[in-house]
């Protein structure tokens, strides 16, 4: 085993089972899996059909977790939920800071990069979240009524993305309070109606609550803000381009329009410097392709 983990959750669909695929297959193409495990938490009855999309690796850690809906109906209608659901079980998170120093825990429909290599976080990574950027005021005005009613410090930590590298002592915390802060915002904000996107809107709450647990965890000092979670559009990849998200966004790179078919797969003779055909060359090619791509570049 290594000393740092990428956690995060499969569910049983084929949509899901693809988009770990682009995460493994990235993870496999720079060998980060000599620094990393992969740490999977899957709904049981995924573990089968995941593998029809990457092979069984020693640095890949699939823990079985049955989903938080079938537990509890209140998530019926949130199931997103699953993805930061593990860490309240005490004896996983306890698994975890037992046998790894620092996790990056994130969603499945993430992309790495080279630049990940030899990474260790001096201050916890937080990524970039578009929760905040349409609505804005509207959102801040809520948010800030969160922070009073709910007694967390605001220390103007903005914008929060839903992946964080760091400590596993400091993330697991904050993982475990995402949860909690989750449902309480689901339970006391959506009475008359679910809001509307991009103002104050039911389907992020996750992402309210990442930004009020943040704040109250964590100190602006102590955080190397939007370091991860990078954009998957025409942005350049960078040294400090270390994770690219596959954003819900019309522009390429669109995660809706891959699984919609509206891309022709793609092959390059260089490495994508750019996020957006870096994505879809991923998506587009297993991972001996990939793999000969790069050794014709080195």
């Amino acid at each position: 085993m290594n000393t740092k983990a990428i956690v995060v959750y499969i569910d049983n669909n084929k949509t899901n089972f693809e988009e770990f695929s682009w995460l493994y297959k990235s993870w496999i193409l720079w060998d980060l899996y000599e620094e990393y495990d992969i740490v999977a938490y899957a709904n049981p009855n995924a573990i089968e059909g995941m593998y029809k999309y990457v092979e069984k690796h020693d640095n890949l850690i699939v823990r079985p977790l049955t989903p938080i809906y079938e537990i509890d109906s209140f998530w019926e209608d949130y199931k997103f939920a699953n993805s930061f659901f593990m860490f309240n079980d005490n004896s996983e998170s306890e698994w975890i800071q037992s046998n790894y120093e620092y996790i990056l825990k994130s969603d499945a429909d993430v992309f790495l990069t080279k630049n990940m290599k030899g990474l260790i976080p001096d201050k916890t990574m937080i990524g970039f979240g578009g929760y905040m950027i349409e609505g804005y005021e509207d959102v801040k005005k809520n948010i800030e009524r969160l922070f009073l009613e709910l007694k967390i410090k605001d220390k103007g930590i903005n914008h929060v993305g839903a992946s964080i590298f760091g400590k596993s002592k400091i993330v697991i915390p904050i993982v475990r309070d995402h949860f909690n802060v989750t449902k309480i915002i689901l339970q006391k904000e959506w009475n008359n109606g679910p809001g509307k996107w991009p103002g104050w809107f039911k389907g992020v709450s996750s992402m309210y609550a990442i930004h009020l647990v943040v704040n109250h965890y964590l100190n602006p000092m102590n955080v190397n803000m939007y370091s991860i979670d990078s954009l998957c559009l025409d942005n350049k990849i960078t040294k400090s381009t270390y994770h690219i998200h596959a954003w819900h966004v019309n522009q390429d790179f669109s995660k809706h329009k891959w699984f919609l078919g509206n891309y022709t797969p793609v092959k390059y003779n260089s490495i994508p410097e750019i996020a957006k055909d870096y994505c879809l060359w991923i998506a587009s090619n297993d991972i001996n392709s990939l793999k000969n791509t790069l050794v014709n570049n080195v």
